[in-house]
């Protein structure tokens, strides 16, 4: 490392109002513009580009605030357990994962040790629309972090207490060396619960209006019934009601990510996905198996 000079809003879910989904996609800007791709041609690592994309300098916020997120995922994973060799075998980094009856010692070592690429290459796993480890070629080194392990551009930072970023085999440890664990965890879950609101809502509502049919995404791990071309609106809806958080997350192709992390959230009242730690939820009920139906998720008979 080199020394050198994070609003979404919460929406009450009932019948009328998940059809705001694609307003919420209107509010986030794409990862990569339709008009530009990354994904080009044969890929090569590039040490450093001579400029950022305009994506990124247009929309800093999202990609600090992404890189940083996905490392904290990683990290947190692996030194919780949730992350280890038997569910993840990096094919482009060199990290050694621990094994699933690893020590809390050797977790934690083993996370120290892992990578930056390790980190985007395994939330790219089964996803078809963005490599995350593409994404960031050659942007890494205009991107530092401070100590707490929050990532900023370099040019938008104005204090010296920040180290940059080099390149994809730059080890976690130098990012998260003096941040504290538990809120790196907290960070990553609150991260998860915003995703996975948000892929709750648009599987639903694209289920319910047809806009989400059988063979849109490939069911790996689920087995929600999907509508087909000959599929009428109430069947449709019913179909919608019986999908399940499981089919959420493989829809935006990031069930195995999100699945090990599902008793760490709950669900409120008003029918949103939180952090279990989340100290301001006081109705918070545990989230206990991927196969929790949109009706029971959202309250709907």
């Amino acid at each position: 490392m080199t020394a050198c000079n994070e609003t979404i809003k919460e929406i009450k879910i009932s019948e009328v109002s998940f059809e705001i989904s694609e307003e919420l996609s209107e509010e986030s800007p794409p990862i990569i513009p339709n008009n530009k791709s990354v994904f080009d041609g044969e890929f090569s690592i590039i040490a450093k580009l001579d400029e950022l994309p305009d994506y990124m300098t247009d929309n800093p916020d999202i990609y600090t605030k992404l890189l940083g997120n996905i490392m904290k995922l990683y990290y947190t994973g692996i030194v919780n357990g949730r992350i280890h060799s038997d569910n993840f075998t990096p094919e482009r980094t060199k990290d050694v994962l621990p094994p699933p009856n690893a020590s809390a010692e050797e977790r934690k070592k083993a996370a120290d040790y892992c990578t930056i690429g390790g980190a985007l290459e395994y939330y790219s796993l089964d996803g078809t629309e963005i490599d995350y480890y593409e994404l960031y070629n050659g942007c890494l080194p205009y991107f530092c972090n401070d100590r707490e392990g929050n990532i900023q551009l370099i040019d938008n930072v104005s204090t010296d207490n920040i180290w940059q970023i080099t390149d994809y085999d730059e080890i976690l440890r130098y990012i998260f060396k003096y941040a504290n664990t538990e809120k790196l965890e907290a960070d990553a879950m609150a991260f998860i619960a915003t995703e996975l609101n948000n892929a709750c809502i648009n599987y639903y509502n694209g289920i319910k209006t047809q806009k989400i049919k059988d063979g849109d995404f490939i069911q790996q791990y689920t087995h929600d019934t999907l509508p087909n071309e000959y599929t009428t609106p109430e069947p449709a809806l019913g179909l919608a009601k019986h999908a399940t958080l499981g089919g959420a997350m493989e829809s935006i192709g990031k069930y195995r990510q999100f699945s090990v992390c599902i008793k760490k959230l709950g669900a409120n009242d008003t029918h949103k996905i939180y952090p279990m730690s989340d100290s301001s939820q006081n109705d918070l009920k545990v989230i206990s198996s991927v196969n929790m139906t949109m009706a029971e998720l959202y309250g709907i008979s």
